[in-house]
């Protein structure tokens, strides 16, 4: 009997010590639980993040695309501008020209006793000076249409400049996001 007695406490002592490691197992199982569904939500976030980057990377990319399209436009209209100064400026230095030769006619033909030529010299002045008062005016225009598209172009090139800085601000947020890093110690 006390064998048998023997054998109980020592089968009562395995069952504990099994019971114990059963026990040990089942907080093991449950840790490894936890950390999954943490890993997991982990996981889910750094997904969703990433989507929210890439769809406001791809925003920004068309939206610099719109910028550059108009700046490219806005250059063309500005070489255009550019090359109606020119011309302008051309055509007025040539009607200047004309003037003082018709002003020097006019001296001239103030010794010629035909009111003719007088009166034809004053016509063709008058439609010269109205010449050079519209290409004056003309010119003031396109320097005006010159100054806007210039400050535009800048403005687009300041809003490109811009995007560009959220981008790479949004990338490094979305990196420090998915490393579990501060942005500032990248």
């Amino acid at each position: 009997m006390s064998r048998l007695r023997e054998d109980v406490r020592k089968m009562n002592s395995e069952r504990d010590a099994l019971e114990m490691k059963l026990a040990d197992e089942e907080y093991s199982a449950n840790g490894w639980k936890g950390e999954k569904e943490r890993l997991e939500t982990k996981i889910a976030d750094i997904a969703q993040a990433y989507e929210k980057s890439t769809n406001a990377q791809t925003e920004q990319q068309s939206q610099i695309v719109s910028l550059l399209s108009q700046v490219r436009e806005l250059r063309r209209v500005l070489d255009e501008a550019e090359a109606e100064r020119s011309n302008l400026l051309k055509a007025r230095r040539n009607l200047e020209a004309r003037l003082t030769d018709i002003a020097q006619e006019h001296l001239d033909t103030s010794r010629m006793t035909s009111d003719r030529a007088m009166q034809a010299l004053h016509l063709e002045r008058q439609e010269l000076r109205s010449s050079l008062d519209e290409q004056t005016e003309k010119m003031g225009l396109m320097n005006q249409k010159l100054k806007k598209a210039e400050s535009h172009a800048t403005d687009c090139q300041l809003q490109l400049e811009q995007i560009r800085q959220e981008n790479s601000e949004l990338d490094k947020a979305n990196v420090s996001s998915i490393l579990g890093v501060d942005i500032h110690e990248i």
